[in-house]
């Protein structure tokens, strides 16, 4: 009987233990149910660098006025806007390109000291630049000049456009741009516009531009080509810009100064002399015409237009780029080597060919910027006289074959020398 009330006892212990437990569950919150979550600091990812476009990883052409994806932008950047290029060509107002400030392409560089019992390595040989075959250059450019993304056909790349461009350019400068110290970077147009705009944010000017030079990335010193224009377009910014960046390697002092100087003009200058000379390399190279008008009405109003814009425009720092064209053609009047620019501009052909553009090119980067003001009053002496000649060249150098080409790739292979 006495062990059963024990028993009794024990067993009402237990339940209340168990009761007691579950009230105490009951009642007590947990940590997880009631604890605010520790706080993660999110920071933007930053933009990595963007190798030049590889054969292999090539992205597909994107008209400018198709759709786009979106496209994911860090916290700090502006809502994303739209691209200002138009495939159907620029008027003769238009700036499509533009020149980035210094700031962008600066890098510090430590000296390395070298000992006198050290023992250098010599530099790896440089391989033989290669080109295409000349029926390739002229199967590029007869498809891309004048022609849009749709109009020139599913033969046509991103590849076939930066292979002629490589071509046009060992033509003239005899090595390739990695050789010479830089690389173009060609970008879809998504991607040109989430670049610019982490790059330049608030700066609507590299938007509407079809292509900028430069930008120093991991990759160094590159010029930045949207790719989603028109193909012709494509292939004129990038041999715009490689003149410009030949400029930045070869005399940075002209780099810090703006684009609204006299040293802004001479810039433009330049990159259109280096320009010509890659198209009219090219063109020659495939049997193709790319410097002369047709002869129609059309064409005498186009240069009527031009020298009326030169006559204004002179003096106005902030039209750098119409006087480009016309510091251009006046250093190539002011050439007096034999055989030289003002020479061929006599000649029956009246086009300047492309080794001697690439020699103004070359003079006007060796310019250092205090001899700018002085170079340009000089050239401008006799102004109205030289714009006769100027307007005449280009007039009389109209031909009735037509060129594949049109002033909506770029004025400057129909306009310069």
């Amino acid at each position: 009987m006495r062990n059963s009330i024990w028993l009794i006892l024990a067993a009402v212990m237990v339940l209340a233990a168990c009761g007691s437990q579950e009230s105490e569950d009951e009642s007590t919150p947990t940590a997880s149910a009631f604890e605010t979550p520790p706080t993660v600091e999110v920071f933007p990812t930053p933009l990595p660098a963007l190798a030049p476009i590889a054969k292999s990883s090539v992205q597909p052409p994107i008209a400018v006025n198709s759709p786009e994806p979106p496209i994911a932008l860090p916290p700090t950047a502006v809502p994303e806007p739209t691209i200002a290029a138009d495939p159907r060509g620029p008027s003769l107002e238009d700036e499509r390109t533009i020149y980035a400030p210094d700031s962008s392409t600066f890098i510090q560089k430590s000296p390395t000291s070298v000992t006198n019992d050290t023992t250098l390595t010599p530099p790896p040989p440089v391989p033989t630049p290669e080109t295409i075959e000349p029926l390739e250059s002229r199967r590029i450019l007869l498809s891309t000049l004048g022609h849009t993304w749709e109009s020139a056909g599913p033969d046509i790349t991103l590849d076939d456009i930066i292979d002629a461009f490589e071509t046009g350019y060992i033509l003239v400068t005899g090595q390739t741009p990695e050789q010479a110290g830089w690389t173009p970077l060609v970008l879809s147009a998504g991607e040109y516009i989430e670049f610019v705009t982490i790059r330049h944010p608030g700066e609507e000017g590299f938007l509407q531009a079809t292509s900028y030079c430069c930008e120093m990335t991991t990759d160094g010193l590159q010029t930045v080509v949207n790719g989603g224009v028109s193909p012709g377009t494509v292939l004129t910014s990038l041999a715009h810009e490689a003149g410009h960046a030949l400029q930045r390697i070869n005399n940075p002092s002209q780099n810090r100064h703006s684009r609204d100087s006299n040293v802004g003009a001479i810039r433009e200058a330049q990159a259109y002399a280096f320009e010509a000379a890659l198209i009219r390399a090219l063109g020659a190279h495939g049997n193709v015409n790319v410097s002369h008008l047709l002869i129609e009405p059309q064409t005498d109003e186009y240069v009527d237009r031009w020298r009326a814009r030169w006559t204004d425009k002179k003096d106005d720092l902030r039209f750098e780029h119409e006087r480009g064209f016309l510091i251009l053609w006046l250093a190539a009047l002011a050439d007096g080597t034999p055989g030289g620019a003002a020479d061929q501009i006599a000649s029956p052909l009246r086009v300047v060919d492309p080794k001697t553009l690439f020699d103004l090119h070359q003079k006007l980067v060796a310019l250092e910027p205090g001899e700018a003001d002085s170079y340009i009053d000089t050239l401008m002496e006799d102004l109205s006289d030289s714009l006769n000649v100027i307007a005449g060249t280009i007039s009389i150098r109209a031909t009735q074959f037509p060129s594949p080409g049109s002033v909506e790739d770029s004025h400057a292979p129909y306009v310069v020398p």
